[in-house]
């Protein structure tokens, strides 16, 4: 199955130059970022598949975001195969060598902190912080030191609208307690202007 025309008559337009950055695509106005960085995977003649920028997963380098490759795997599975996006994360998650597809990772600065907040109470987390998000964990703050001297320590919230367990030791991953709904969600984000169903 092959990439559908309106998607490679989009490419061809932006190649040329006749379709711009804020211009539309199926009736939606693309933001800067989507046109950017999450190029769609396109199946060439021979059944080549090629991934770029939000979509790519396989052959990342070291500096490359390893962090729930699940989603891109699941949005090129709706786009290419016509799969459900929920149907192909609840099958992806029973296989157990999968796990490491479902973790996301987080850093900050030495001069900053990690803590997760659950039940009003703040447990500090190492700087590098693996974490996948579940119904029943809590929330992740980023503390960062004042903008002026004497000022009040900032606070961030990273995933804000999601639950989340760290996770740095993979043993304690528990597939069971992840929240299918994050990554359905995020994957379907990646479906922006294209019809599926």
């Amino acid at each position: 199955m092959f990439f559908p025309s309106f998607v490679n008559n989009f490419f061809d337009m932006f190649r040329t130059g006749t379709i711009g950055v804020g211009k539309f695509l199926c009736g939606i106005r693309l933001p800067y970022s989507m046109i950017t960085t999450a190029i769609f995977p396109i199946q060439t003649r021979r059944g080549k598949i090629k991934r770029k920028g939000a979509y790519q997963y396989e052959d990342l380098g070291w500096h490359q975001n390893h962090s729930a490759l699940v989603i891109p795997k699941a949005a090129e599975a709706a786009m290419l195969n016509g799969k459900d996006i929920a149907e192909f994360v609840l099958e992806y998650s029973k296989n157990p060598d999968n796990k490491w597809d479902f973790m996301l990772r987080t850093k900050v600065p030495r001069s900053s902190q990690l803590v997760l907040v659950k039940d009003d109470e703040e447990t500090v987390l190492q700087n590098i912080c693996r974490y996948y998000p579940c119904k029943d964990g809590g929330k992740l703050v980023k503390i960062m030191p004042p903008l002026e001297e004497g000022g009040e320590l900032r606070r961030m919230g990273i995933d804000t609208s999601w639950n989340v367990i760290p996770c740095n030791n993979i043993d304690n991953f528990d597939i069971d307690k992840i929240d299918i709904d994050y990554y359905v969600e995020e994957a379907s984000k990646l479906l922006i202007g294209v019809d599926v169903g």
